[in-house]
């Protein structure tokens, strides 16, 4: 479909010891370089699309709304911010909820103020990028994730919300489901201008 995938590195707390504040410089470092080799990878840098799943849907939607947490030595005349965003059940508010097993609070040691600064749906504003969000009805992110969606779509937001009736978290990546997301990524690629539309 001419599309050109990079699939991006970060660093985790289980695995490298970090809050995600780290992981959000990593993905802005990521997009930087993308764009600042784009000629080298045959990409146009101004038509760069985030997509991630859960932890990393929070990823690629920070990528678009937080101004902060950039790396020491990013060269931030470099955008860091996508052009499209795909964010698949995305963690987009630290401070609403969880499961009574997993607050989200816990991911960073319990630091509202943190969880503030690092949660997308508390800096969004309608002038970012497009957006199309994938969550399931059982997802324990559903109720804030449709809230935001609701909140942003009033405000002029231009935000697509696709419901998983009676899907879990990570549904979109199961067999079930694949045939039935897969298609609505192309509408939302194709509408943009990123992808061609099928020929009749």
């Amino acid at each position: 479909m001419g599309l050109i995938t990079l699939r991006v590195e970060y660093r985790k707390r289980r695995t490298d010891g970090v809050l995600p504040d780290k992981a959000v410089e990593d993905a802005k470092s990521a997009i930087r370089w993308l764009r600042s080799n784009a000629a080298q990878l045959g990409v146009d840098p101004s038509r760069v699309v985030a997509c991630g799943g859960s932890s990393g849907g929070h990823l690629a939607a920070s990528l678009a709304a937080l101004d902060e947490f950039n790396a020491a030595g990013d060269d931030l005349s470099v955008a860091a911010k996508p052009n499209l965003l795909v964010l698949h059940y995305p963690l987009l508010d630290f401070l609403a909820g969880g499961t009574r097993k997993l607050p989200f609070l816990d991911a960073l040691n319990g630091d509202k103020a943190l969880g503030e600064r690092l949660s997308p749906a508390r800096h969004w504003s309608k002038d970012l990028p497009p957006a199309l969000i994938f969550i399931g009805s059982k997802d324990p992110m559903f109720e804030s994730v449709t809230a935001f969606v609701n909140k942003w779509k009033a405000a002029g937001g231009k935000i697509d919300l696709f419901v998983g009736e009676g899907a879990g978290h990570g549904f979109s990546n199961t067999r079930t489901w694949h045939d039935r997301t897969l298609p609505q990524m192309e509408s939302f690629l194709q509408r943009a201008g990123y992808i061609p539309s099928p020929t009749k």
